[in-house]
């Protein structure tokens, strides 16, 4: 049901503020348990909604652009049961 692509340096981790600037949200609507954000990560620019992992730094966070930027990887959870 789920795959995980690695394309690119940045991986779109499905996180993101686009509803409420600055309170990042999974996709299913939940808010975050735990953060792994790179040093001074969010950096508060709004343009920058989504959160994607950073191959080569321990897959660290960063706020990023989200379209076209995050559209060639990306790691989704699978849910057993679904």
């Amino acid at each position: 049901m789920c795959a995980t692509v690695v394309v690119d340096s940045r991986i779109w981790i499905g996180l993101d503020d686009l509803a409420v600037e600055g309170e990042f949200r999974w996709g299913s609507g939940a808010l975050l348990e735990w953060t792994h954000w790179r040093n001074n990560q969010p950096n508060g620019d709004e343009d920058q909604g989504c959160a994607a992992a950073i191959q080569g730094d321990d897959l660290k966070w960063v706020d990023d652009y989200c379209f076209p930027h995050l559209t060639h990887g990306l790691i989704c959870q699978h849910v057993p049961g679904r």
